[in-house]
């Protein structure tokens, strides 16, 4: 009852910045733990960002469609950070 699960940082230019829990299997024994997420508006600019991150590593969830989003993947990059990535939030999950 007294853990923080997720973290949300606003950032300028309507991007936030999550920090959520992860599980062993993504690299949370290299880095503490955490995943990265990005939002995207575009879909496009999401799907760019989402294969330079795969370029040299792995696709742990792969671009897909969402109910909250157009499209979301997961990867976890050549330095073994976890990322997930969302593209084109879909109007009644925007915030």
């Amino acid at each position: 009852a007294d853990r923080i699960a997720n973290v949300e940082l606003t950032l300028p230019g309507k991007m936030a910045l999550y920090l959520g829990d992860c599980h062993p299997m993504y690299g949370a024994e290299k880095f503490g733990g955490i995943t990265l997420t990005l939002n995207y508006t575009d879909v496009a600019e999401g799907e760019t960002t989402f294969n330079r991150l795969a370029e040299g590593g792995q696709v742990t969830m792969p671009w897909s469609d969402t109910f909250w989003a157009e499209k979301f993947g997961g990867v976890t990059d050549k330095f073994g950070v976890s990322w997930l990535v969302n593209g084109g939030f879909k109007e009644e999950n925007a915030s």
